[in-house]
């Protein structure tokens, strides 16, 4: 969707993954999450939290910024909004993805020794594994992968009034979506990727760069103490 909207003219589509070009939004993402968890959405001003942040975008999607519904469709009222409808099987399996890495014990690890990138993410992603998935495990998080899905759709539904609302059909093609935009139908086909092995391969790249990383912090630290050791004996 994001590839799709992109073609269609929409400038900057905000996704996860424009996140690790600019580890900074990680810093934003969090206080906002911890702000909408420990429920003081109704001291933010959202407007202006989102415009910081998200203000060079024409449109958002994915995580985190889909767990902040009720906020941002409340701070852009005029805003149309794409409800992506998948089969639910098919979005666990891809979620578990993401369920793997983020629950696997080097992660946490890495967190501890790389954290200014794995320290990062993990730092915005247990935020909304604990918050919205009730899920401190990874058996809590696959236990309620499909409540949190339909509890989602659900709160959409409620609050976007229906001439603003797209429940888009994965795989309807380009008519719908651009009948909905008032776009014009682009003739070549819709974007589409094997969403599981993209998923997968970004999570073993992410988990393999901060290894890295952390065996690099960890020498950069522990060198010096042999030498002063050395130095001693």
């Amino acid at each position: 969707m994001k590839m799709a909207l992109e073609q269609l003219g929409y400038h900057e589509v905000y996704h996860f993954f424009n996140s690790l070009n600019n580890l900074q939004d990680h810093d934003m993402w969090i206080p906002l999450l911890k702000a909408k968890y420990s429920g003081k959405s109704e001291t933010m001003d959202w407007r202006a939290e989102f415009d910081k942040l998200l203000g060079h975008c024409q449109a958002v999607s994915d995580t985190p910024a889909i767990f902040f519904a009720p906020e941002l469709i409340a701070a852009y009222p005029d805003a149309k909004v794409i409800l992506v409808e998948r089969d639910v099987e098919a979005w666990c399996k891809s979620m578990e993805i993401v369920g793997n890495g983020s629950y696997n014990p080097f992660v946490k690890i890495f967190a501890l020794l790389d954290p200014s990138f794995m320290g990062r993410l993990t730092g915005t992603s247990f935020q909304w594994l604990h918050g919205e998935f009730h899920a401190w495990t990874k058996a809590q998080f696959d236990a309620n992968l499909r409540s949190t899905y339909r509890r989602h759709y659900a709160l959409v539904r409620s609050l976007v009034p229906k001439e603003r609302l797209l429940e888009y059909q994965l795989g309807s093609g380009w008519e719908p979506l651009c009948g909905f935009l008032g776009k014009e139908v682009p003739k070549t086909d819709f974007p589409r990727l094997n969403e599981g092995k993209v998923m997968q391969r970004k999570v073993d790249l992410l988990i393999k760069k901060s290894g890295m990383r952390a065996l690099g912090n960890l020498a950069t630290v522990l060198v010096p103490v042999v030498g002063i050791l050395w130095y001693w004996m």
